[in-house]
This record gives structure tokens, C-alpha cells and sequence, in this order.
């Protein structure tokens, strides 16, 4: 079972690398370093000592620089908490798109499908076994059907929805520039 969710993760993340390959997206993130001040019944108050904006490339690359600079600061402040934060997010040639809600949708929608027909081939299988096992006269396997064709559509229809932002987004963009 284990393998299998495996495999199904390793399907997604190749469908989401081919997609942020045709919409020309590029992975980033914003790692903050915080130290705790104050802690009290209301909860806890940090401070930001240091924000990186950064290709998800090089933080993993240089990754060693961030938790040299968060071991400097806890060795400065040793009766404080330092926290490392780090926010993925997703940008056009460098710059925030602002769609990230556009982008996660999209993906949920393409994980939910992908579940879906693994579930539904794992369900075949089973009952393939069985001889009097008919798939046309299954009210069950065409419900599932069903529900599988409605989330493709779906997922249609937020890739339509993100390439149309994304497209809008370039055509404003390049008549800025």
C-alpha cells in the first residue's frame, strides 16, 4: 500500500513540474529567520531578523547558509528561541504572480483524479477475479466513473482558469516593460 501511494506521489509531482514547465513558472521561497522576545498568556512575539527571497534551487543548494546564520543568532541569543520559516510559492521569470490559490487548486484537482483512477484500477482488479463480475451492470463502478469524468472536468477547467490568468498576467506584463 505504502508503494502504491508512492507511485502516486511521484505521479503528481511529475505532473506538476510538466505543468509549471508550460506555464514558464519557477519555484521560490521565503525563508525567515524569527527570535522569540516575549512569551506570555497571550502567545508569542518574534522578531524578523533576516528575509531571503530565493529560488527553491539555491535554498536547497545554499541551505547550509541559512542554518549557519540561525546558529549564529541562537549562539548571540541563548535564552531565545530561533525559528526558521520558510513559504514556497510559485513566480514568472522572477517575479510573484499572485495565483497561488490558482496554481494549489489545480493540483488537488489533478492529485484527486490521479487517486481516483489508481482506486478505480485497484477496484478492477478485485473484481475482474470474480466470474459473474459484469462492469456494464455495475451501478457502483458507473457512479465512479461518473464522479471520475466530473473531477477531469474539473481539472479542465482550473487549467483552463490558470492558463488564462497566467496568460492575462503575461500580456500586462509585457506591455509594461
Amino acid at each position: 500500500m505504502a508503494q502504491e501511494s508512492n507511485r502516486d506521489y511521484y505521479e503528481m509531482a511529475k505532473e506538476i513540474a510538466k505543468i509549471e514547465k508550460e506555464l514558464q513558472m519557477e519555484r521560490w521561497v521565503r525563508i525567515g529567520i524569527h527570535v522569540e522576545k516575549t512569551r506570555d498568556e497571550h502567545g508569542v512575539t518574534t522578531e524578523l531578523v533576516h528575509l531571503y527571497d530565493l529560488p527553491d534551487w539555491v535554498a536547497t543548494r545554499r541551505d547550509w547558509v541559512i542554518r549557519w546564520r540561525a546558529a549564529k543568532i541562537q549562539c548571540q541569543n541563548p535564552r531565545q528561541q530561533v525559528t526558521t520559516y520558510r513559504d514556497y510559492y510559485r513566480r514568472i521569470k522572477g517575479e510573484d504572480i499572485g495565483m497561488q490559490k490558482d496554481i494549489d487548486t489545480f493540483i488537488s484537482a489533478k492529485a484527486a483524479v490521479t487517486r481516483q483512477r489508481n482506486n478505480l484500477e485497484r477496484f478492477l482488479a478485485q473484481q475482474r477475479q470474480d466470474l459473474f463480475f459484469n462492469e456494464e451492470a455495475d451501478q457502483n463502478l458507473q457512479q465512479i466513473k461518473e464522479k471520475i469524468a466530473e473531477r477531469e472536468r474539473d481539472v479542465q477547467h482550473a487549467e483552463w482558469r490558470l492558463k488564462a490568468k497566467v496568460e492575462e498576467y503575461m500580456a500586462t506584463h509585457k506591455k509594461t516593460t
